[in-house]
């Protein structure tokens, strides 16, 4: 089967099974707004106690005619619900076994906390990544474990994906940001409920990775979390990355209804609508992914059915008001405290690609399809593509064994261009302070570069910070040992993000380690290397100047 096949198989097993391996439980109950719940004392795989309340519903099942509608508030139930297992994922196709899992009754809160009493705990809420398209909250991958004990609460959620989370008609029929409005309504969940668990429900962090993290972004500049957070994490995703937004919604829905079997649309979005809602859910998540037109493969647009602008919609609360770029433009934002960045060999994540002659000569041959969609002269198109091939590649060869410039181009343009923009377009109008980082360790818990094979290289590829925020079961048999390079990181991420939600400072004064926020002038940023871990100051600074220069000459910024 291979490390990869392996690995994967043993995750959708966990996943799709939702195993659990709490064998006894002592159970506890709490009372929240809709009834009581029953969830259980347990200990972490190093014996810390705390509280698990998982599969705890925050809406009602988005069926039938709520498909593609704002989530509804969850009734009130009779007598003892149980919380001690993981409710289903929301609909997806499994990563590598060609198999569907998940139900559309998903929208599933998780509750992990050190005490029940009235500390009034800081509350970290995660929202997962998998590029709107796949993950869950479950704790097979995010597990509680390194946050207990340091006095946060831990919530994680579930929420809508693919074409049933992200779907827009560019009207009231289907408004779209399905998916971030379930986030928002398991954040008034948290704000309602959290002090039933010991925690302060003014006092909430948001945190995501990848789409994730591009989540969080939404959240900073959306009216409709206005209050529901304190502070935001966003590791490796911005909503100004090109994968994160789209503004063609309405005809990607024409276009899922008439390959689903739909006749005489005419164009006709709320017809499309009508019979999407129709369908079964298995048939939707399926043809999701066959939906791409050649040229939308060229131009590496990764995923349909993402967050988009609700122009003109009246029918429910508007989520995403006018396009990212604009909101972060105009100043009108949620202006809190942030954290922000990236792993340093982000592109890592695409490397079995370079293996591929016909992308090696395409790296080169047609390297317009690099350059952001957000730029849309034709004359500067075509100029940055030279200059892209110029300045990644010195207009030479792509060598499978020499992927350090392939590598590079793919981190900057999926990742951190996106995230240097959105810093700096913060910077322009919000006092919040904002500390900027790089994860470049590398470790036994790099989960990605494991999958990869790529664990002799050196950095940190996409998603390999997880392992060292979240207790991931699928690595089981690679625990970190007591003393190690890899306890070590675990120790200073969790750290550094649970006193960034407690104080809103990652190192208030006790710290040995002082965290500098960034500023117009001093692009300050902290190097999470292991040990090694410091201060330094504009990271990658030629391929950020690279870029800089790029929207300079696109108008999307002027510096």
């Amino acid at each position: 089967m291979g490390k990869i096949g392996y690995v994967i198989a043993l995750a959708a097993l966990f996943l799709g099974l939702g195993y659990n391996y709490y064998f006894t439980y002592d159970y506890v109950h709490v009372t929240i707004d809709k009834g009581v719940i029953r969830g259980f004392k347990t200990t972490t795989w190093r014996g810390v106690p705390f509280f698990s309340f998982k599969g705890i519903p925050y809406a009602q099942p988005p069926l039938g005619k709520l498909r593609f509608k704002a989530p509804q508030e969850e009734t009130a139930w009779s007598g003892v619900r149980d919380a001690v297992s993981h409710g289903s994922i929301c609909p997806q196709l499994d990563v590598a076994l060609p198999i569907l899992r998940g139900d559309e009754d998903c929208l599933f809160i998780n509750v992990y906390t050190p005490s029940l009493g009235s500390e009034r705990l800081s509350v970290m809420f995660w929202i997962h990544g998998g590029g709107f398209e796949q993950g869950s909250a479950n704790d097979e991958i995010y597990g509680p474990d390194y946050f207990m004990g340091t006095g946060v609460i831990l919530v994680t959620v579930n929420y809508r994906l693919g074409a049933l989370g992200f779907l827009s008609s560019g009207d009231d029929d289907a408004p779209g940001n399905t998916g971030l409005k379930d986030q928002a309504a398991a954040l008034r969940w948290v704000k309602r409920n959290i002090a039933r668990f010991g925690g302060d429900p003014d006092k909430v962090t948001i945190f995501g990775e990848s789409a994730g993290s591009a989540c969080v972004h939404y959240h900073i500049l959306s009216p409709m979390s206005a209050g529901l957070f304190s502070r935001a994490i966003g590791q490796s995703g911005s909503s100004l990355n090109n994968w994160a937004y789209t503004n063609d919604g309405a005809a990607v829905t024409i276009r899922l209804a008439e390959y689903l079997g739909a006749k005489n649309l005419d164009q006709d979005t709320r017809r499309a609508v009508d019979f999407l809602r129709s369908a079964p859910y298995s048939d939707i998540v399926k043809a999701q992914q066959l939906l791409k037109t050649p040229e939308e493969v060229r131009i590496r647009k990764a995923f349909l059915f993402v967050p988009t602008v609700e122009k003109g919609v009246k029918s429910e609360e508007v989520f995403m008001p006018d396009s990212p770029l604009n909101l972060l433009k105009s100043g009108n934002f949620n202006k809190v405290p942030f954290i922000t960045g990236y792993n340093s060999h982000e592109g890592y994540f695409f490397s079995k690609a370079i293996a591929k002659p016909e992308i090696r000569k395409m790296a080169l041959e047609d390297t317009e399809r690099y350059v952001p969609q957000d730029i849309k002269n034709e004359v500067l198109r075509n100029e940055l593509a030279t200059s892209i091939r110029k300045f990644y590649f010195k207009d030479k060869p792509v060598h499978p064994d020499k992927i350090d410039d392939f590598v590079n181009l793919h981190s900057d343009i999926t990742f951190i261009a996106g995230t240097n923009l959105v810093v700096k377009l913060l910077l322009r109008h919000s006092q919040a302070p904002i500390y900027y980082y790089v994860f470049e360790y590398t470790g036994k818990l790099n989960l990605v570069k494991f999958m990869l094979w790529i664990e002799h290289l050196p950095g940190a590829s996409h998603g390999d910070d997880l392992g060292y925020l979240f207790y991931q079961r699928i690595l089981f048999w690679r625990k970190p040992l007591a003393g190690s390079d890899d306890e070590h990181v675990i120790n200073t991420m969790i750290r550094l993000w649970t006193n960034f939600a407690k104080y809103g400072n990652p190192t208030p004064n006790e710290d040995p380690l002082t965290w500098k926020p960034v500023t117009l002038d001093e692009f300050n940023f902290l190097n999470i290397s292991g040990r090694d871990t410091r201060l330094q100051i504009n990271p990658n600074h030629e391929r950020v100047r690279f870029w800089d220069e790029a929207y300079q000459k696109s108008t999307i910024i002027d510096y």
